[in-house]
């Protein structure tokens, strides 16, 4: 900028300088009434010529701080940069605040759920288990979703979303067989025709070969005892006696002696 100004106040001083040596040589020469002094003519000839050279620097300089702005308004290496790393972190922060509201949608929708599923089934079979009940649900609810929020928050959200509906079948299966004890630990040696409430597999199914009571359960033969507690993945025994212990431990059954409910 501050060449281009030298030039422009050069080129004034000269246009300046040779319209006063025009008006002095006609001063001159107009009383003489005499031709045009040919080394005269030769100096305006170099003057108009520098005048020339002048204007074209002047556009030159002209041109070369307009590229000088140009280059000016170009965004640097360093801003780029620090543009991308900004908007890098608001997307991180993005992704974690919408990750914490997951896991807390999670957490209320698994609430709701067991509390809704417990409170059902403590009311059709047995109210004064209830504080029980709920405080089992609670502990593990709070393991589950402790277990989730501190191993699952550094892994892929897709993962973790199939990982929590994972557990949470985990615990309906839990919550549902819980219950299920409950109200079969009501079946005795009186009550035999009674209906067993269904446990599941860990697969969340229930056995093709689950008695419907305990006086149908006593009738199987050894290789369907076998199957029943095969499909619970309870130890299988050659002894029918045994596997109906074990039977009737995992889904909840009080029936002390099974030899004399045999005969």
């Amino acid at each position: 900028m501050a060449a281009y100004r030298l030039v422009d106040d050069l080129h004034s001083s000269l246009i300046c300088s040779t319209t006063s040596t025009d008006e002095a040589n006609k001063e001159a020469t107009i009383p003489q009434m005499e031709a045009p002094d040919e080394g005269n003519e030769k100096t305006m000839a170099a003057l108009a010529e520098i005048s020339q050279t002048m204007n074209t620097l002047k556009d030159a300089f002209a041109l070369l701080n307009g590229c000088t702005d140009s280059l000016l308004a170009v965004p640097s290496r360093a801003e780029k940069t620090q543009e991308a790393t900004e908007d890098l972190s608001r997307r991180i922060k993005e992704q974690a605040d919408w990750t914490r509201s997951m896991l807390e949608e999670i957490k209320a929708s698994l609430e709701d759920d067991i509390q809704r599923e417990v409170a059902t089934g403590v009311s059709r079979h047995c109210e004064e288990s209830d504080d029980w009940i709920k405080e089992e649900v609670g502990r593990q609810v709070k393991e589950q979703v402790d277990e989730q929020i501190k191993e699952h928050l550094p892994v892929s959200l897709e993962q973790q979303a199939a990982e929590t509906k994972q557990q949470l079948e985990d615990v309906r299966i839990s919550i549902r067989n819980s219950v299920a004890r409950i109200a079969n630990s009501f079946i005795h040696t009186h009550n035999l025709f009674d209906p067993l409430e269904p446990i599941l597999t860990p697969r969340g199914e229930k056995s093709p070969y689950w008695p419907s009571n305990a006086h149908s359960l006593f009738s199987y033969d050894l290789e369907s005892a076998k199957e029943l507690n095969k499909d619970y993945e309870l130890t299988e025994s050659d002894s029918l006696q045994v596997n109906f212990r074990q039977f009737l431990k995992h889904i909840g059954g009080t029936i002390s002696s099974v030899k004399v409910v045999i005969n």
